[in-house]
């Protein structure tokens, strides 16, 4: 095999580590090596479900590996959310990790970082708005109760005063 015994025994130990659905799954390459590590430092018990989420977004060993470490690092009531919105964890934390400019100042960057974090919390904002404001039948269905509305309408109202406030910053910075 032309590969050391460190090599071999550190290959043993990561797959003796990996539940027999994920071991059957790198066998038949549906996911690779990298993928297999990542799933090692997860509990057996665990694997399968992420599993499942891996292989239905068809991810990448490193968004694998990005959403093992949050999962990890979750408290238990999000871990649920982890794998149910897999891709928008991903989404955020790849924008909250890869948000640097060496031209910036680190208040710079800082301020760079929260803006994209701000461009992504608006793009879910809308999708989910969008949901109740369709003229199609099945969003018809889904318009807001007046207890909905209510309650919803005090947090729209700050949301309009802040997104006035940040016009007002960024008309500040044009040229």
């Amino acid at each position: 095999m032309r590969k050391s015994i460190s090599w071999v025994s550190r290959r043993l130990s990561f797959i003796d580590r990996l539940d027999e659905t994920v071991q059957a799954h790198l066998r038949l390459g549906a996911i690779t090596p990298t993928h297999a590590r990542e799933f090692s430092r997860l509990p057996r018990g665990k694997q399968s479900e992420l599993l499942k989420v891996v292989v239905g977004h068809a991810l990448t060993s490193r968004q694998t590996g990005l959403l093992v470490n949050k999962y990890l690092y979750a408290p238990a009531e999000e871990q649920d959310r982890i794998l149910l919105r897999p891709m928008e964890v991903i989404e955020r934390a790849a924008i909250e990790d890869r948000h640097y400019d060496n031209r910036l100042s680190a208040r710079c960057n800082a301020l760079l970082k929260t803006s994209r974090m701000l461009v992504n919390t608006q793009r879910v904002f809308i999708e989910q708005s969008a949901l109740f404001s369709s003229e199609t039948p099945a969003c018809r269905q889904t318009r807001l109760s007046p207890t909905e509305n209510e309650v919803l309408s005090r947090s729209f109202t700050e949301i309009t005063v802040k997104a006035q406030t940040i016009v007002s910053i960024l008309k500040s910075y044009e040229k």
